[in-house]
């Protein structure tokens, strides 16, 4: 390169910084950028101050040190490009070529250096320079469009440091203008269209309007969309949306969203150098899509990775960058979540810090102080429970007080900081007795689930501790009032607008409501009531696809010509319900997206179009109450063959709701003996999982004390919830002589869905007779709903079955029995299908086609129970690494002529507790399907003893193979086979106690 004081020496270096930025902008390629900013230098440092390019020259160097900055992340390389830009404006006449670009030039650098320091005065300059550059005659439409761009960013980042309205409403406007000048085709359109997108995420965070935010997610995708070839700032789009679809997803519920955030951070941040800027912002968006994810699934690894994710975010972040508190809140959330569910002090101690760390770092007018303030609340109150000293409630009242005061009457986190204010004074009181508290946290409750601007879910949960609160404190009325508000609030959250796995995971915030409900009806005198609540509160999701499988009779006889519009409209329902997220995680990243926002309009017209087809239904004579919660009157009359028993715990009390088919007393209130309490079952749920655990140890001692521990929980759940209800039934002898067996239907609620109830008693030698099984056959339902359902569908007509073991499934321990026992059932079943054939493999495909083409399925194979994500749950076949047969895959079928489904798999019914009243097992997903009756099981099964009840079942249900199967003898069946294998090892439980009949 000839030197520059050459003729052209100039020019030709200066082309030589123009091209090795250029090529970095292409390819991201940091020696390129190196190679520029040293070139650049050396051209500024060498040309004289009176040569025509040198103005030229200092906007070049100041471009390559502020990518320099916004790649490496070297402040020193953001004040020195402000100073060469301060040269070039300085030296440059009012219509130098130059003076334009280098305004705007100033402009974002002025604009970074704020958010890198915090300092006011940088930001100021940028939104100054920009307003009196767009209003000069001089701009061409190229500088016009990056000046009104910098202008949008600054004009936010002052709404963010300030909380001012009129800045969002002016960048909001900028965004508008910039989005239609770039739709003719402007250089910068990812940029605006990202611009627009924050813009609208900002309008959310203040104003709650979440069509404001799905606007702001289709802005960031489709930023994304138009940095088509690779943007140098592609990651920089990628990691806003990322932050949005968060939002969106914490807004809604939605966890596809948060899966494609996570998976889009993990992309975005691979193609970050490790010392750019926006690897921090990367950090924290990744963060908080881990550790939503893992509140839904309990996935303890998902936590740790969101606080670690966070942490490195912090560190990444300058003490006095904008962004600081900020990162340090999602520091402190992850913390939080992990010491929720763990309970190590060590997270909490962390979370303490930070939040005083977030304090004091935050002015006093800063817009995120409420929150800050309410964060420093809910960890202060998280440490009184665990008993840190020198932390008092208090200060935390204090904190939460000020943190609502700060916060405008209108703005969406309003209702949030009202919650924490109640949680803390609830505590409170509870510590305290002061009433004043009492009284506060009653209205702060009380005003939240009031809200009609809240989401639905917020309500539920106020209205619920508002109930919960009322009740404890003997407000029996007041709390039945929040009750009922919950209630009618819950079908929103059910609402199809999500998936079903999200559905099944948002419905969550419900746990504990059903008992609440149900013990709140109780104290008013309403045991009909508290029934009615039940049905109302459990089994949600469940419901909605009954929805679309109800029978029609009444339809076709009161208003056939929408029988077909309604038939066509609960396909396509159940469809779209049941919509395969398996090609979704296989499409690129723009396709992915393009698919999400195909199936959110697809489900807000699906749902507008069944509430009016149900009003038009409604509408018509006769018709009024169609799918509308079933009255007493029609709940009652599915204990014709014996009664339903709901049995649920609260605080302080338990109780048994007998369901009965008797016009006059339909339902029955027993008052269990005081030991019954939610606490108490906990400790005992707790004591069967981890007996269960146990069992399965390599040492006999371990082994055997499980099983002890095991029959001491069924001995508990005798005396304290079985043996009372039994006797108020008038069952309170051996009935094992007797020809006929009086049955009973258990639906238990919440924890109590845990306990044995089938298997309950005193298993001891000589105490025959003081057990469930001696006395009655038990059967369970997750509602009654389900039972009223299965008993509208056929049971006629033949019974062609088919049979499917497998004993080698790819990564999984040997079922040396299952293909015994398949033999077994062949040889009693005459006629039926084995599956694999020889020489074949069982498939998702095969044993689907098989569900289909068969009345009677028997599946003995490996199933896996999955607590972090139920949906996930599956039956592991040959092809399961690749294809497994997942909860939804059953759920999806509507099996018209389906009768049995013996499940000889382990732990089929076994469900995450905070779903436990969503029957988010595979066991309810087979009834779900259509089959009348069900055989699962509550936890791991031993393979022989898998064998052997199997074979004494179809035994009994085929009269020792003398008659083709009977499917509605299964409730019996089972139960002579699991008390045959009861009275050969009452001492192992584990080998019969497991085996339960879900159905009619």
């Amino acid at each position: 390169m000839a030197p520059v004081d050459e003729p052209g020496s100039v020019l030709e270096q200066f082309g030589a910084v123009q091209m090795f930025t250029e090529l970095f902008t292409h390819t991201a390629d940091v020696t390129c950028l190196t190679e520029a900013v040293e070139t650049a230098r050396v051209i500024v440092r060498a040309v004289p101050g009176g040569h025509e390019q040198r103005e030229g020259m200092l906007l070049g160097l100041s471009t390559t040190l502020r990518l320099g900055y916004q790649w490496l992340g070297e402040i020193s390389d953001l004040t020195e490009a402000e100073t060469a830009l301060r040269d070039a404006i300085a030296t440059d006449s009012p219509t130098a070529p130059w003076r334009n670009a280098a305004l705007v030039e100033l402009c974002r650098v002025q604009r970074l250096l704020y958010t890198e320091t915090g300092d006011p005065n940088p930001l100021d300059e940028a939104i100054d320079l920009a307003r009196s550059g767009l209003g000069a005659t001089t701009l061409n439409q190229e500088d016009q469009a990056r000046l009104r761009l910098e202008l949008g960013h600054a004009l936010l980042s002052d709404h963010e440091r300030t909380g001012d309205m009129a800045q969002l409403r002016e960048a909001l406007d900028v965004a508008q203008k910039l989005g239609s000048e770039n739709s003719a085709g402007g250089s910068d359109s990812p940029s605006g269209l990202c611009l627009h997108a924050k813009a609208l995420g900002a309008q959310f965070r203040r104003t709650g309007d979440l069509p404001t935010l799905r606007q702001a997610v289709d802005a960031a995708r489709d930023a994304i969309a138009a940095s088509n070839p690779p943007h140098l700032h592609r990651a920089a789009h990628e990691i806003l949306l990322v932050d949005l679809l968060c939002l969106l997803a914490e807004s809604i519920g939605d966890q596809a969203l948060a899966h494609e955030a996570m998976r889009l951070g993990g992309e975005a941040l691979k193609s970050l150098g490790p010392g750019d800027p926006q690897r921090a912002s990367g950090l924290s968006s990744l963060s908080r899509a881990y550790v939503y994810l893992a509140g839904l699934s309990d996935d303890r690894e998902m936590m740790l990775k969101g606080a670690r994710s966070a942490q490195e975010s912090l560190e990444a972040t300058p003490y006095r960058h904008t962004r600081y508190v900020a990162r340090l809140t999602d520091l402190i959330g992850a913390l939080m979540s992990i010491y929720r569910r763990s309970a190590r002090r060590e997270f909490l101690d962390r979370a303490v810090h930070a939040a005083r760390n977030a304090v004091a770092s935050t002015p006093a007018d800063h817009p995120e102080r409420a929150r800050v303030l309410s964060n420093l609340c809910i960890v202060w109150e998280a440490a009184a429970k665990a008993g840190i000293t020198g932390l008092d409630l208090s200060s935390a009242v204090k904190f939460a007080r000020n943190a609502l005061v700060s916060t405008p009457p209108d703005h969406p986190d309003r209702a949030t900081l009202m919650m924490n204010l109640a949680d803390v004074l609830t505590l409170q009181d509870a510590q305290t007795g002061e009433s004043n508290s009492l009284t506060a946290a009653l209205s702060a409750y009380s005003n939240v689930a009031r809200m009609e601007s809240v989401s639905p879910t917020a309500r539920v949960v106020a209205a619920q501790r508002a109930a919960s609160l009322n009740l404890r404190n003997g407000r029996r009325h007041q709390a039945m009032a929040m009750i009922e508000t919950a209630v009618g609030l819950v079908p929103h959250i059910a609402l199809r607008d999500v998936d079903r796995a999200s559905r099944e995971h948002r419905l969550r915030v419900t746990h504990g409501l059903a008992a609440t409900a149900a013990a709140t009806a109780i104290a008013v005198g309403d045991p009909a009531r508290a029934v009615e609540l039940l049905e109302q509160t459990r089994g949600l999701v469940l419901a909605g696809t009954l929805d679309t499988r109800s029978d029609i009779t009444e339809l076709r006889a009161l208003a056939p010509d929408l029988v077909e519009p309604f038939n066509e409209l609960r396909r396509t329902v159940n469809l779209l319900d049941h919509e395969s997220t398996e090609i979704a995680d296989l499409l690129p990243s723009a396709q992915r997206a393009a698919r999400q926002r195909g199936l959110e309009g697809r489900r807000a017209e699906l749902n507008s179009k069944w509430e009016q087809l149900l009003d038009s239904i409604r509408s018509r004579n006769g018709l009024e109450f169609f799918l509308q919660p079933q009255p007493m009157g029609e709940l009652c009359a599915q204990a014709a063959n014996g009664p339903v028993i709901y049995i649920t715990v609260h605080e302080e009390r338990g109780y048994a709701l007998m369901l009965a088919n008797d016009p006059d007393q339909p339902v029955r209130l027993l008052e269990l003996p005081s030991g019954a309490t939610a606490p108490t079952v906990d400790e005992q749920v707790a004591k069967l999982h981890e007996a269960r655990a146990d069992a399965a140890d390599r040492l006999i001692r371990r082994r055997k004390m499980a099983q002890r521990h095991i029959l001491e929980v069924l001995d508990w759940t005798w005396h304290a919830i079985a043996e009372p209800v039994l006797r108020g039934l008038g069952h309170a002898t051996d009935v094992s002589e007797m020809n006929s067996w009086p049955r009973v239907w258990w639906c238990p609620v919440g924890l109590a869905g845990f306990l044995p109830l089938h298997a309950a008693g005193c298993h001891c030698p000589g105490g025959r007779g003081d057990a469930v099984m001696d006395r009655v056959i038990s059967s369970y339902t997750p509602t009654v709903r389900a039972l009223a359902h299965l008993r509208q569908r056929d049971s006629e007509g033949a019974c062609s079955s088919v049979v499917v073991a497998v004993p080698d499934a790819p990564e999984c321990p040997p079922l040396n029995a299952a293909d015994r026992e398949a033999r077994a059932v062949r040889d009693l079943v005459p006629g039926a299908a084995v599956l694999p054939r020889n020489g074949t493999r069982t498939s998702h495909e095969s044993v689907i086609n098989a569900l289909r083409s068969h009345h009677l399925a028997h599946l003995a194979c490996h199933a896996v129970a999955d607590w972090t994500d139920p949906s996930s749950s599956r039956l592991i076949l040959h092809d399961h690494l690749v294809k497994p047969l997942k909860l939804h895959d059953l759920t999806r079928l509507d099996l018209q002529f389906a009768q049995l489904a013996y499940l000889s798999a382990c732990s089929t019914t076994e469900n995450n507790p905070m779903q436990v009243d969503e029957a988010t097992q595979l066991t309810a997903a087979f009834q779900l399907a259509g089959y009348r009756h069900v055989i699962g099981t509550l936890w791991p099964i031993a393979d022989d003893a898998a064998e052997e009840i199997a074979r004494a079942f179809y035994r009994e249900l085929t009269s020792e193979g003398t008659a083709q199967p009977t499917p509605d003898r299964a409730a019996e069946a089972i139960h002579r086979a699991v008390r045959l294998q009861r009275d050969q090892s009452p001492h192992l439980p584990t080998r019969w106690a497991a085996h339960v009949h879900y159905g009619v």
